[in-house]
């Protein structure tokens, strides 16, 4: 394979992705092995990164054991397997030499557990001076709930956050779930809460959707742009409101398509004669700070 110079100083990372890390890892591993042959085939280095726990009394991640070892979805690609005893990869002697040896200055961070190692990593990396971009999708942990406070502290600390798909200029469909499945979740979420409200401020503005999203529709976690008058809008949460993201039951940016789903359904609700299109444009699921949605009225 041809090797991209622009690529030959960058790296992406993978975090200790073994048999004995999170079961959750599962949940990302297709991801992951995208992100693995996007980088390969960029030129970049691609390491992983193998912990080992020397504590006395513990059982998990022990040198030599079937647990610590690499799991087996995980795609290799390359001979740079780094074994690190410490949260923070930089701790690894051989990995920090390599970095050193090939002159990485610019970091594409995925695995596991975005608590601690990748948490470590990232704020040391970012601390001596690196380029350090997180994965957001290629990243999970034992406790589910706390990714998005995770990855708040990633940028927090000086990390680009972006999911995969923006890294690598076109949409990653890992899993296709059907659009009916993802209707019926959406109809489900907001019939009985979300769409009387929209009807009572569809009407309070006098179905003109201008007005709802150039005016109504800012404040109490949303808000709202007129792109196009009579055309087209945008329409943006602060905080992801999904519940199965926010009880942790789901990690799958695909899951995003309800909340697409839902608005088309609200949309049909509030004008039966109209045709409208809804976009995403980013999520928090997928490494934005904001949710938001681009709305076509014909």
């Amino acid at each position: 394979m041809e090797r991209s110079n622009r690529m030959s100083n960058k790296a992406l990372v993978v975090i200790d992705i073994q048999n004995d890390i999170t079961k959750h890892y599962r949940d990302i591993i297709d991801r992951l092995n995208a992100a693995i042959e996007w980088a390969a085939e960029s030129g970049m280095e691609i390491v992983y990164i193998q912990h080992n726990n020397l504590s006395a009394g513990t059982r998990t991640f022990k040198p030599g054991t079937k647990g610590a070892e690499l799991a087996p979805e995980l795609m290799i690609v390359s001979d740079h397997v780094f074994v690190k005893t410490k949260a923070n990869a930089l701790t690894s002697e051989a990995f920090s030499e390599f970095i050193r040896s090939k002159d990485i200055r610019e970091f594409y961070i995925t695995g596991a557990d975005a608590t601690g190692c990748v948490k470590s990593t990232c704020f040391n990396m970012a601390k001596a001076g690196y380029a350090v971009h997180v994965i957001s999708d290629c990243v999970t942990s034992y406790d589910l709930k706390k990714l998005p406070e995770m990855l708040a502290y990633y940028r927090d600390k000086g990390c680009e956050v972006k999911n995969l798909s923006s890294y690598t200029g076109h949409e990653i469909s890992i899993r296709e779930i059907g659009q009916d499945k993802y209707y019926e979740q959406a109809v489900t979420c907001v019939k009985d809460t979300v769409l009387p409200a929209q009807i009572k401020l569809y009407k309070s503005c006098g179905g003109d959707f201008d007005k709802i999203y150039g005016e109504a529709m800012n404040g109490n976690g949303y808000f709202g742009k007129v792109i196009k008058s009579g055309h087209v809008y945008e329409l943006g949460y602060e905080k992801c409101t999904c519940p199965k993201v926010q009880s942790g039951q789901v990690t799958d940016p695909d899951q995003c398509n309800c909340s697409r789903q839902s608005i088309l359904y609200i949309l049909s609700c509030l004008e039966p004669g109209s045709k409208f299109e809804v976009e995403i444009l980013e999520t928090i699921m997928r490494g934005a700070e904001h949710c938001r949605f681009q709305i076509t009225k014909y």
